[in-house]
């Protein structure tokens, strides 16, 4: 009763100070409930929803408040609201793009890696524009030296990249092979494609789409709309 009472709030008040007040709230207590009614507001709010969490997930932000940002983002995202279509549309996901090319932290890091990889599935047709910012995480990724971060972040954070390649070259493997040819090919490369790129593409199968599609026709949106995320 009383979480419809508070979604009739939403619906009959555009103010900001609604949403505001309770992402303060969930960002302090971490509550799941207060996360749930969040991934449920109507229009406006949504728009208020994501400024605010961009607010706290954009590189000149307080680091303390990134994480419980990026975790209240990624349980909304996997709620799936009707306006996920947003997200790539909002400036929190180039800020996210950001944030993955040049934090250091391993623990935002890790987070926003794992709301990116949820993500990707869910917007198929809306991440052609973001190919080169989001091969380049990879890149940065893949050359970062975590061997100073913290057990167990470090390997955490290498199963992360490898679910990323993943699904790059699941979902892109014209666009993504063609990014690691021109990436690995320089010489300044080679030490991170044998070390960490190499493993990764002698774990996976050819894909079919090498030879049956080219760059332009895998990011077609005809072939996602018979498709689950899980496909």
């Amino acid at each position: 009763l009383a979480r419809a009472r508070i979604l009739e709030l939403f619906g009959a008040s555009k103010e900001p100070w609604l949403v505001a007040g309770f992402v303060e709230y969930q960002m302090a207590t971490g509550s799941t409930r207060v996360a749930d009614m969040l991934a449920k507001v109507p229009s406006p709010h949504d728009k208020i929803l994501l400024d605010r969490i961009n607010e706290m997930v954009r590189p000149s932000a307080s680091g303390s408040a990134r994480v419980p940002a990026l975790a209240l983002l990624a349980h909304i995202v996997r709620r799936e609201p009707s306006w996920l279509h947003k997200v790539p549309q909002h400036n929190v996901f180039r800020d996210l793009l950001q944030m993955l090319r040049f934090e250091r932290d391993p623990v935002p890091l890790l987070s926003g890696l794992l709301l990116l990889i949820t993500l990707l599935p869910m917007i198929p047709t809306m991440i052609s524009q973001f190919f080169q910012d989001i091969f380049d995480v990879f890149g940065k990724l893949a050359a970062w030296d975590g061997r100073s971060a913290p057990y167990p972040h470090r390997d955490h954070l290498q199963l992360a990249l490898y679910g990323l390649f993943q699904n790059l070259y699941g979902m892109y493997p014209c666009n993504f092979v063609d990014f690691l040819r021109r990436e690995y090919c320089k010489k300044d490369n080679q030490e991170v494609f044998t070390h960490t790129v190499r493993p990764m593409i002698e774990s996976v199968r050819m894909h079919p789409l090498l030879i049956l599609a080219s760059k332009n026709s895998e990011t077609d949106a005809e072939r996602w709309k018979k498709m689950e995320h899980h496909d």
